[in-house]
């Protein structure tokens, strides 16, 4: 009960978390921002990457060990997510159409979203590993990481019309 409470925690924040080791196709070959001029949609067909990639890593979790390095993958990506934010904030305000496709598509990762969660629960790892998940996540729920993770997902959120 402890993991789905920590499961249903984090669903609630569903751009928290991102998984890693990712090449972006906003990324030039040296790390950098390439020269593709952003839109809208490239902005958030990335950042929907993200929701859904976090998905995958968090049904994976069935060992403290798995738990941590997800914790990692998650930290590393901030930055990511913090530059997706600037750019999206760089571009004009995106139309109503835009916001009305972009919540749809929102709409349809967060099902896909439950229906992993339930998925979990159908399937839920060991008494021991369920704590120690939960307090691996724990500490991504909290303090600084979490608090830069909530201005993301807010100011994401208020260009597209996105509700938590």
């Amino acid at each position: 009960m402890k993991l789905l409470k920590a499961l249903t925690v984090c669903l609630t924040l569903p751009f928290a978390f991102v998984a890693c080791d990712k090449k972006e196709d906003n990324e030039a070959s040296d790390g950098g921002p390439s020269k593709k001029a952003d839109t809208h949609e490239s902005i958030t067909t990335e950042y929907f990457g993200y929701m859904e990639d976090v998905m995958g890593a968090m049904a994976s979790l069935d060992s403290k060990e798995a738990a941590l390095a997800f914790v990692a993958k998650a930290k590393e990506m901030q930055p990511k997510l913090e530059g997706l934010l600037e750019r999206a904030k760089a571009l004009p305000a995106p139309s109503d159409e835009q916001k009305a496709a972009i919540q749809a598509t929102h709409k349809e990762i967060e099902t896909k979203m439950m229906k992993k969660m339930m998925a979990n629960v159908a399937n839920p790892p060991s008494p021991e590993a369920a704590t120690a998940i939960a307090e691996a996540m724990g500490s991504v729920m909290t303090g600084e990481f979490s608090e830069k993770m909530d201005v993301i997902t807010d100011g994401i959120g208020a260009i597209y019309g996105i509700e938590k």
